[in-house]
């Protein structure tokens, strides 16, 4: 799945607003600014205090949005605060999120060919919300089984993850084929430990992500490359629809 908005980091601004309409009506004035530096240093706090518990570092959204009530003593109906946000954040990965061109089509081939073909992801969403995200854009229950971070604590990046899949799904390396756009966590650490992977990673992918990187640089010091910014992901929008 590719997201609509450079930097990804955005799609988490949608959260952040219904918080900040919540303290409000609460009377506490916080800015988004603010309040995106304070999920920053509520998703440390999470990650390291997962570490130090022997897990890998991670953010599940509901530890974050638990900490950020927290926070800001956000006690009453906190189940139907949580709740609403959680909601929040995921209408907002939905609205972002479009499925690689072709892919859904080689997850059906692969399937064909008789192949057990499963999900793995380093993400802070819950198991049933990646699934639910990866049936809206068309996948539709073509995945016999998904592992994520944020539910086993084990990570990609680390190769424990991987180790879980594998035990899990009682497959050995030599078995395993796996695909990614991140060079080192996807393709380096599933060779490291014995299985086929394949970088993924489109030019024009690699395109979008330099080019919004430099605007997103340049608006941080002139305000004004911020229109540049939206009109890129506008573009990019409408040639993905």
């Amino acid at each position: 799945l590719r997201r609509r908005i450079s930097p990804p980091e955005r799609s988490k601004i949608p959260l952040l607003k219904e918080i900040q309409k919540i303290l409000l009506a609460n009377s506490i004035d916080c800015s988004i600014d603010d309040l995106i530096q304070k999920r920053i240093e509520i998703e440390a706090q999470v990650g390291s205090q997962l570490v130090s518990q022997g897990d890998d570092w991670d953010c599940p959204i509901d530890d974050v949005i638990e900490q950020l009530l927290n926070e800001f003593a956000l006690k009453e109906n906190k189940s139907e605060l949580k709740d609403r946000l959680l909601t929040t954040e995921f209408n907002a990965e939905k609205s972002l999120l479009y499925p690689e061109k072709g892919m859904i089509e080689v997850v059906r081939h692969a399937l064909a060919l008789n192949k057990k073909v499963v999900w793995i992801s380093d993400m802070y969403l819950m198991k049933d919300q990646i699934s639910l995200l990866l049936d809206h854009c068309g996948y539709n229950d073509l995945f016999s089984n998904g592992y994520v971070s944020s539910e086993t604590k084990k990570r990609k990046k680390t190769g424990r993850l991987y180790d879980f899949v594998l035990s899990d799904a009682g497959v050995s390396p030599e078995k395993w084929i796996h695909f990614g756009d991140n060079f080192e966590d996807d393709c380096l650490m599933p060779q490291k430990l014995g299985g086929r992977a394949y970088h993924y990673f489109p030019k024009k992918h690699r395109k979008n992500v330099q080019t919004a990187a430099k605007l997103e640089k340049l608006s941080q010091t002139n305000t004004d490359w911020m229109g540049a910014t939206l009109i890129m992901n506008l573009q990019q929008r409408f040639i993905e629809e």
